[in-house]
């Protein structure tokens, strides 16, 4: 099973918050505000962060593994 992506936001109150993206998951930047939609089965979840919280923020990728194949 591979890593999924993370998003790391720093707020101006220094706390940190992260996400883990999947299928599931879409970040928009929008004019004024981070959204974040994620969907279940049943609801769809909107987070929505103004950009005048948000120190930074960033999206990490993991390291993708390379194996080696034997011949």
């Amino acid at each position: 099973m591979t890593e999924k992506p993370t998003l790391k936001i720093q707020l101006t109150d220094h706390q940190t918050l992260y996400y883990k993206f999947d299928e599931n998951t879409h970040l928009i930047e929008g004019d004024k505000a981070l959204k974040l939609y994620t969907r279940n089965k049943e609801k769809l979840y909107v987070t929505t962060i103004p950009y005048t919280s948000i120190l930074w923020y960033t999206i990490e990728y993991p390291e993708e593994k390379q194996e080696e194949t034997q011949k």
